[in-house]
């Protein structure tokens, strides 16, 4: 059994849910390993079901922090204003000969 990064307590190891709802695993409660930074992005390490240790971007879990998009605008706000942004950017380059 991996050495848990977060408490000592073996016995009662900490859980993270899986929330990303196109996951496989959407919704299940899967022991925590380890958080850190792979390949960029901020990640965690679950055991599997079948035992084996798998990291997931840490925004696909419980863990992540809440969305002010969705907290603070209740689902009213279509776009996100990075995204727009974006957008805008796509749309000049397109209409800039």
């Amino acid at each position: 059994s991996p050495k848990l990064s977060t408490t000592d307590d073996v016995a009662d190891p900490p859980r993270i849910q899986i929330t990303h709802p196109f996951h496989p695993l959407s919704g299940a409660r899967l022991t925590f390993v380890v958080a850190k930074s792979l390949w960029g992005e901020d990640r965690v390490t679950v055991q599997w079901p079948d035992g084996s240790l798998r990291s997931v971007p840490v925004h696909w879990t419980d863990r992540a922090a809440p969305d002010p998009v969705i907290t603070v605008g209740r689902g009213r706000a279509y776009f996100r204003v990075d995204d727009l942004l974006t957008l805008a950017e796509l749309v000049r380059q397109r209409v800039r000969p």
